[in-house]
């Protein structure tokens, strides 16, 4: 009988309702009603069919009342631009009219009664508002009815009969009885006037609910610390920011990179052993609005580039062809290949494969990423156009301009199984300077470079490349081959050098990659660290006749051999060992064997 008669009370309330009273409507912007937000709403200038609306404790700019969707749609359409937040909801059609206010009244159901009862504003607002509700659905408003008209049922006035035949201590018991309950003390509830005021509290919950979300997601993104288990964990978290500052939402970060090497040589019957810093950088970096607007400041107080990155760059999405872009100019990584584009933090040995001898390093110019993904797939396009970098300026070298071009495809079957291919082109102009290329069989430390060749009165420069990688899990293969073409004043040349290299993983996860950049991304060891086998084979040919073949040019050839061991303790400190076997062959110095083990303490942050 109870669930009869609250069936009874929804359809009262709902069939007697006209359909067009609610209406489909364009939400521009919503927020919570404050006095700052409800001037900025005001001041602002929108289309004649919009109206500032405040419900409950939102405030919100409301567009147009259409009985279609597809009429709600057009003004979507035509506001998302400078909207992004807009959305079609519905809404009530006296926010666009003025409509007379009805009385809302309830029904309470007794044996052979219906008594209407003038329920206050206050009480049913406070009742619905402490629902923990979504939606607004015919069944919760029930269990409100029903719930206040069980609290504010009257009582009959007659009093209980009690039976003569009954004894006397029995009605003592039953006033014992009533001593002892408490009697609760009447609410008083203000009236109720429209059907809107009962639903608009739940419409208004729907908003607090997503901006609540939103601000979980971003207090996760910046608030999220790793436990401190290191003494400099409490020091480096004060270098970088919890949280955006500020209404332009700065972000920053200082970050430096420290790696000391130790070496034993044993090369053309000398032996040696020498010990030195590799790299002391440190850096700097920005960003503004959610990272969009971004700068880098990076500096080497080793070696002959002082500036290494110092650039500013902007990065978003162009939503009608699903594409993030990123552009930067300074002094950046020219993009061509995947060891030579990714940092020296997060290679798998201590020094980069006998490729990187093709490598120009750092130039001053612009780079152009577009990023597409679809599905488990995305596609990657750089071009990039450079000059003379920073310290070749400060030099008064002579300018090679030039320009680049890489593409990658990668998949992602899942988590820590990925495959990524690429291709990459260069130009530069030489201006008829001289050219070398030359290595160091994978150390710095190595004082004869045995593998080596100068091209003098060279026109142009032209280098192809070619990439792939492979990561399963634990598991990481890598390859890589480059052909330059060399158009000189004497003849035109041709050198190529390339590697294939793979890991495993004994303890930790695996290897990372970011799919936005292309590049190899830092190890997270887990909590007992993580420990790392890898091999790797690389050549290089230096040696050619040219396409006339009266002077040909005789670099030599060369292949290593080498074998690495990586401990990565935490995120920051990484101890590296490899054993290098090189075979150096045909060069005018050396026509033999030299081996080296060399040793790193990598810590970076």
């Amino acid at each position: 009988m109870r669930l009869l008669v609250i069936f009874f009370l929804v359809f009262t309330l709902y069939g007697k309702t006209p359909s067009k009273e609610t209406c489909y409507t364009v939400q521009l912007i919503s927020s919570y009603n404050t006095p700052a937000k409800k001037e900025l709403f005001n001041k602002r200038t929108y289309d004649e069919s919009c109206r500032v609306l405040e419900v409950g404790k939102m405030i919100t700019v409301r567009c147009g009342c259409f009985q279609e969707k597809e009429k709600a749609k057009d003004i979507l359409n035509r506001v998302n631009n400078e909207y992004k937040q807009a959305l079609i909801m519905k809404t009530y059609s006296y926010r666009f009219k003025d409509m007379p206010k009805e009385k809302i009244v309830e029904v309470i159901s007794t044996p052979k009664i219906v008594k209407v009862i003038e329920l206050e504003e206050e009480t049913v607002e406070e009742e619905i508002e402490s629902t923990e509700l979504n939606t607004t659905t015919e069944k919760n408003i029930s269990k409100i009815i029903e719930k206040k008209i069980s609290k504010k049922k009257k009582k009959p006035k007659k009093k209980k009969k009690v039976k003569k035949a009954e004894p006397l201590n029995e009605e003592i018991v039953i006033e014992e009885k009533k001593k002892k309950k408490p009697k609760k003390k009447k609410k008083k509830v203000k009236k109720i006037e429209s059907l809107e005021e009962i639903i608009e509290p739940f419409e208004e919950n729907i908003d607090i609910q997503v901006e609540e979300k939103k601000k979980k997601l971003k207090k996760v993104k910046y608030v999220k610390k790793r436990p401190k288990r290191y003494f400099y964990d409490k020091y480096l978290q004060n270098l970088k920011s919890q949280r955006a500052i500020g209404p332009y939402r700065y972000n920053y970060e200082i970050g430096a990179q420290f790696s000391y090497d130790f070496v034993s040589v044993s090369e053309a019957n000398i032996d040696y052993q020498e010990e030195d810093w590799r790299r002391i950088r440190v850096f700097h970096k920005g960003s503004f609005f959610n990272e969009r607007l971004f700068y880098e400041i990076e500096y080497s107080f080793l070696g002959e580039g002082a500036y290494k990155d110092v650039l500013v760059g902007y990065t978003d999405r162009i939503k009608s062809i699903n594409t993030e872009y990123r552009v930067k100019f300074g002094n950046i990584k020219i993009p061509f290949s995947l060891e030579t584009y990714t940092s020296s933090k997060y290679i798998t040995f201590m020094e980069r494969a006998l490729t990187d001898s093709f490598s120009i390093g750092r130039k001053l110019g612009g780079e152009l990423l577009l990023s597409t993904k679809f599905d488990n797939n995305r596609i990657n396009l750089f071009g990039a156009f450079f000059s003379n970098s920073i310290n070749e300026r400060t030099d008064n070298e002579v300018n090679m301009p030039g320009f680049s071009a890489r593409g990658t495809y990668s998949y992602k079957f899942n988590k820590t199984h990925l495959f990524s291919i690429g291709g990459a082109f260069m130009y530069q102009d030489l201006n008829k300077e001289s050219i070398k290329f030359k290595q160091g069989s994978e150390s710095d430390f190595i004082k004869e470079k045995y593998v080596s060749t100068k091209v003098k009165n060279v026109y142009s420069l032209k280098k192809n490349n070619i990439e792939f990688l492979y990561i399963n899990n634990k598991f990481s293969l890598q390859a890589e081959y480059v052909k330059v073409l060399v158009d000189a004043k004497k003849d035109k040349y041709s050198f190529d050098a390339y590697y294939i290299e793979g890991s495993y993983f004994v303890i930790g996860r695996g290897k990372r990659y970011k799919f936005l950049t292309s590049t190899l991304a830092n190890v997270k060891p887990t909590r007992e660290g993580a420990l790392e086998i890898a091999f790797r084979y690389s050549s290089i040919d230096l040696n050619d006749d040219g396409q006339i073949g009266s002077n040909p040019e005789n670099g030599g050839s060369q292949i290593d051999y080498n074998y690495g061991l990586n401990w990565y303790l935490n995120k920051e400190l990484k101890f590296t060992l490899n054993y290098v076997v090189g075979q150096p062959k045909g060069t005018d110095e050396y026509d033999g064997l030299l081996q080296l083990i060399q040793a790193r303490v990598l810590f970076a942050f």
